[in-house]
């Protein structure tokens, strides 16, 4: 909830700043309206005081009548920023550690991670890094599916996927069952053509938290099951 509200008073602090009013000499500063200002200032400290108090004292120190305004409200946006980031990447840290405000897990319990994902995707979720998240996840696959396979380094993608799980001669066999085992090669394959290779090739933008970790997730699927081999 803080962060939507704090997204909001960002937002109000563009708009105060956008509505100066220029006072038309070179010589004295621009100005903002007066009471907006006011009411944006203390809204920031009332909003910050509980979560980010060293934020919040800050602004407080900045709200001084002596101050210029436009300079003031340049500088509390900027504080405001700070503490949007700090707030955000603390409600990101606990969404992906699977801890919600009534301590209940949730099912992107990043603790459950396979090793190899935690080491390589965990802090980019943290971050709110998702594309990189994404790309690292099949990277993980890939190379793991390497590892346990003896492929060449220089078999890569797909064709890694179609040579390590090919049915007529599997180097990673899960079934007897041709047309699972064909299953079985499509699951990786589409794994890496559909969800990995676009991101090593152009920045896709993924800006969604339950996005990116539904994907980490399904990649955390390959490698349990990549496990099985190792077995």
């Amino acid at each position: 909830m803080i962060v939507e509200l704090l997204r909001k008073l960002i937002a109000d602090g563009y708009d105060l700043l956008n509505s100066r009013i220029p006072s038309g000499t070179p010589y004295l500063k621009d100005q903002v309206d007066n009471m907006a200002y006011s009411k944006w200032a203390m809204s920031c400290i009332s909003l910050l005081e509980d979560k980010a108090p060293t934020h919040a004292r800050q602004i407080q120190i900045l709200y001084n009548p002596s101050l210029p305004l436009v300079d003031a409200a340049e500088n509390i946006l900027g504080v405001l920023l700070s503490a949007g980031e700090i707030l955000m990447f603390q409600q990101r840290s606990a969404r992906v550690r699977g801890a919600s405000e009534t301590g209940e897990e949730t099912s992107s319990n990043a603790l459950r991670l396979h090793p190899r994902l935690k080491d390589k995707c965990l802090d980019h979720l943290l971050r709110g890094k998702y594309d990189d998240a994404v790309l690292n996840a099949g990277k993980v696959v890939e190379v793991y599916t390497r590892e346990l396979s003896g492929l060449a380094p220089t078999d890569i993608g797909v064709s890694l996927m179609r040579k390590a799980f090919k049915p007529s001669a599997p180097k990673l066999e899960a079934s007897g069952i041709q047309a699972e085992q064909q299953a079985l090669m499509e699951l990786f394959s589409g794994f890496i053509g559909f969800i990995k290779n676009p991101q090593s090739h152009r920045f896709v933008g993924i800006s969604d938290y339950e996005i990116a970790v539904e994907v980490v997730s399904f990649a955390n699927l390959l490698c349990r099951i990549l496990d099985g081999f190792r077995r």
